[in-house]
């Protein structure tokens, strides 16, 4: 955040914290939906495998989870995206409300100058 004196410094933040916080909403759909379709690939991949493969019931899943590991591990990566795409939107939310309370202190400073 960059230092806010003036009325023109609070305009300009709150623009680019309204900017970054659209690309952000953005960024964050995005994520979503590859966060979804990994899971989704994940899951194919261990029903597919557990399928195929052939023993007990625990030799199946056993094989099952070990053939779809790599897959389980793009969902996690996945979901971890999405996790701090979540957080960097609480943190421009943050940041807006700090620049409104700025804004605040900045009108009520200059009101007493007057």
């Amino acid at each position: 955040m960059a230092t806010i004196e003036y009325p023109a410094d609070v305009i300009r933040e709150l623009n680019n914290l309204r900017e970054q916080s659209h690309q952000a909403v953005t960024e964050l759909f995005k994520l979503e939906r590859e966060q979804v379709e990994a899971e989704i690939d994940a899951d194919r991949t261990y029903a597919t495998q557990y399928l195929a493969a052939t023993g007990t019931v625990a030799e199946r899943e056993a094989w099952a989870t070990l053939k779809s590991i790599e897959a389980r591990k793009v969902a996690e990566i996945a979901k971890a995206k999405v996790n701090y795409a979540k957080n960097r939107m609480r943190q421009l939310s943050e940041a807006t409300n700090a620049v409104q309370t700025a804004s605040r202190m900045i009108d009520l400073q200059w009101r007493t100058e007057k």
